[in-house]
């Protein structure tokens, strides 16, 4: 309605037609409809761009309904032709809140008017009006001053021009789809935070559970590694997975050593067998068929944080992926993760040190694992106990002082304690979501990328009792620092879109979600959601 009046504006008889075709162009009737319809130019593609899901709406009575209401427009389209805008108004109002802000009383100053006047003259001359001003009254009208007025002015000119622009009017209307989306989201995962009445009703209590809001990456600050001592450290474990157990812990800090074995809980896997050479028979540890001393895994971690020297950091190799999570959650278990905080400081990981500095290997196709490193900077004649941690241990801190790393190769790599408390919370959290979620037909990357999210089954449910398709579009779609909670694509999330059978070519791997919801809620409330 608003762009039929902008284009045809002082035209009563275009703007007359316009009008009149709006409502049937609406319900699909284009018979009335001229150049500035999208039908007309591509009948097969066209999608409506304001209504809901692009589709053209539906009902005899809905049509007669809206075409009374636009009628009294048609009508009156003499009015209509020669309105002006009221920006220029809104305008003036904001220089003039400037000049006089309603947080001050200047309405009972005598300077009101002064302010005002000044205003005026700022819409009608521009900045430059203080110069005039003191030219008038034979007054210097100040270098500095006009320098910074004719400034303003360009500035001003410049942005006038930029808004005129449409890259900046289509920007503009995404930034308030995007706040408006934004809000609907927040009012969908919060449910009824306010409403008349609301605990005054003789119905059930409130709907106040609330979906939690997109789960943001965890902050990885780096480390100050300034007057802070150095620790190559590495774990011999159960498996592979973090929730297995520690078999040995090994660091060394100059000359300093440290080497433990630790009686695990869980069995030892053939796998992780096969590399460290430990087994357990019994209550007895063996390596490589010989028995070794160990400890339980407290006083294991005891003897260590007591080993470890003040400002500690903990270098090791790909130990970001995996050796921080595993001592992290054995600290966790026995109740010493704030002793260890006292100690440490953070961790380097040394694999990513590797990669940043020589990038070339990748292209070369050569591996940064330790042992080939270690080939390659140390000769291949250099050897050492691989997969024995304190021989791990040894042979990194050589490397290490080989390449000759400084602070600036070394930081971008660091993290603190906090940084590995966290992702190790984030993955449990997102492994219990993922059980959930794995009710629903749907890939497995996108049930991570859910779980992730910090969704799990029952939010989704929550969102579909509050908004139905749109409820769960807008959870998935709700955006956190630019970057998409799960995903935009109404056909992963939205019922209304064309569902392929299962006799369809991805007919099997394109199970709409929402018609998952259905059945996982109860019974389909709509045709398109009938099995098939």
């Amino acid at each position: 309605m608003l762009y039929a009046i902008k284009q045809n504006k002082g035209d009563i008889e275009n703007l007359k037609s316009t009008i009149d075709a709006i409502v049937p162009h609406a319900f699909g009737d284009h018979s009335l409809c001229s150049s500035w319809c999208g039908y007309i130019k591509d009948p097969i593609g066209y999608r409506h761009k304001s209504l809901p899901y692009g589709k053209d709406l539906e009902g005899i009575e809905l049509q007669r309904d809206i075409q009374t209401v636009f009628s009294k427009y048609s009508e009156n389209t003499d009015k209509l032709a020669n309105l002006g805008s009221s920006q220029s108004n809104e305008s003036l109002n904001y220089i003039i809140s400037t000049k006089a802000p309603k947080s001050k009383h200047f309405g009972g100053s005598q300077s009101l008017g002064f302010r005002v006047a000044s205003a005026i003259s700022q819409k009608n001359e521009g900045r430059n009006y203080v110069v005039e001003v003191n030219k008038n009254h034979s007054l210097s009208p100040g270098k500095f001053t006009s320098q910074q007025r004719e400034r303003m002015d360009r500035k001003r000119k410049r942005e006038k021009t930029k808004a005129a622009t449409p890259a900046f009017k289509r920007k503009r209307r995404d930034k308030k789809g995007s706040r408006a989306r934004s809000v609907r989201s927040k009012e969908l995962r919060e449910g009824d935070s306010y409403r008349s009445a609301i605990s005054s009703t003789d119905k059930e209590s409130p709907d106040i559970e609330e979906i939690p809001a997109p789960t943001a990456e965890n902050d990885d600050f780096t480390l100050h590694l300034g007057n802070t001592s150095t620790v190559f450290f590495d774990l011999e474990t159960t498996g592979l997975g973090i929730s297995c157990d520690i078999t040995q812990i090994a660091a060394v800090c100059g000359t300093k050593k440290f080497s433990q074995y630790v009686m695990p809980l869980q069995p030892i896997t053939p796998g992780a067998s096969k590399v460290t050479g430990l087994t357990r028979i019994g209550n007895v540890l063996y390596r490589n068929g010989t028995p070794v001393p160990y400890q339980n895994k407290e006083e294991c971690l005891k003897e260590f944080i007591s080993w470890l020297p003040e400002n500690a950091v903990l270098f090791g190799h790909n130990i970001k992926s995996f050796d921080t999570k595993i001592i992290i959650q054995a600290l966790t278990d026995e109740n010493l993760i704030n002793g260890f905080k006292a100690k440490c400081n953070g961790f380097v990981d040394t694999l990513h040190v590797f990669r940043a500095a020589y990038p070339e290997r990748k292209s070369e196709k050569k591996s940064f694992k330790q042992e080939e490193l270690v080939k390659d900077f140390l000769g291949k004649n250099f050897t050492y106990d691989a997969h024995n941690a304190l021989g791990d241990v040894l042979a990194l801190q050589e490397l290490f002082g080989k390449a000759g790393f400084s602070l600036v190769h070394v930081q971008p790599h660091s993290f603190s304690v906090d940084f590995a408390y966290q992702t190790l919370i984030n993955i449990e959290i997102s492994n219990s979501n993922y059980e959930s979620l794995k009710l629903l037909p749907i890939s497995a990357g996108m049930t991570k990328k859910m779980a992730k999210s910090g969704l799990n089954i029952q939010h989704l449910k929550l969102a579909f009792r509050r908004g139905g398709v749109d409820g769960v579009c807008n959870v998935m779609s709700e955006e956190n620092n630019g970057k998409v909670r799960v995903t935009k694509t109404k056909d992963f999330s939205c019922c209304c879109t064309v569902y392929k059978g299962r006799n369809s070519k991805s007919g099997d791997c394109r199970i709409n979600l929402v018609r998952s919801m259905h059945f996982i809620i109860g019974s389909p409330t709509c045709s398109c959601m009938s099995v098939q």
